[in-house]
């Protein structure tokens, strides 16, 4: 029989079970059959016309459905139908230009009004420059807050600073725990963030911008936590959620 795989949301409704296995030979009477099962479910999987609700992605296998005959998509005992939520506003087409992986990893900040499913692919191409400073972890955390909610390209900047001093900056536990490198000065800085992004947020290219390349418009976006480790990590979030919030409602 398929399997229906069920989002954390909804499994609260079919007694906590992650999957569940039904009768049907398409989607929608698959759906429909866990419905029946699990009669909290109604209105969840289909609306009152027997189609699925624009906000609900169903995934079978790695194909969105929506790209081909939706509730109609036929099924066969092997088939594994993923239920994913939400997309939250933006066209469909928008919403579904977004993976199955990529709908599960921003599936929470997809729930926010203004983050469309428009938007997560906008932020999914979008090339963001950020100025490094020697010392400070500010734009760092801007950077991994920024990754984290789906950013793609970065290019990053380093400013031809002298290294701070300030042991609570240069040897953050703090910061080696989230990203296992230690701040070093000027381009080795640059470097060590590079290759600690490419491990973390595999999805994201980063880049080193050379000191006589072109310079992209805007300007990087630079933030400065004054030496303070604590206070880096909290003006870099405050900094990101800013930069998202202006972008998502451009």
């Amino acid at each position: 029989m398929p399997r229906i795989e069920l989002p954390s949301a909804m499994r609260v409704h079919a007694g906590n079970q992650r999957h569940v296995d039904v009768a049907g030979d398409t989607v929608g009477a698959a759906l429909a059959a866990v419905e029946t099962a699990y009669p909290a479910l109604r209105g969840y999987l289909l609306n009152a016309a027997g189609q699925i609700p624009r906000h609900v992605v169903i995934f079978v296998g790695e194909q969105d459905v929506r790209a081909g005959q939706g509730a109609a998509t036929a099924l066969n005992a092997s088939s594994v139908v993923t239920v994913l939520l939400p997309v939250a506003g933006g066209s469909g087409q928008a919403a579904a230009a977004l993976s199955r992986d990529e709908i599960q990893r921003y599936g929470r900040q997809l729930l926010l009004p203004w983050m469309t499913g428009q938007t997560q692919q906008w932020l999914r191409d979008a090339h963001v420059d950020v100025a490094l400073i020697a010392g400070d972890t500010a734009a760092h955390w801007l950077c991994m807050y920024l990754a984290a909610a789906g950013v793609g390209h970065f290019r990053l900047h380093v400013a031809n600073t002298t290294l701070r001093t300030d042991a609570d900056c240069n040897s953050s536990p703090l910061f080696r725990r989230q990203l296992g490198t230690v701040i070093a000065p000027h381009g080795l800085l640059g470097v060590q963030f590079c290759s600690a992004m490419h491990a973390r947020f595999p999805h994201c290219t980063v880049e080193l911008a050379t000191p006589s390349g072109p310079m992209r418009q805007p300007a990087p976006l630079h933030v400065d936590g004054h030496g303070n480790a604590v206070a880096a990590m909290a003006i870099g979030s405050q900094r990101a959620a800013q930069w998202l919030r202006t972008a998502a409602t451009r």
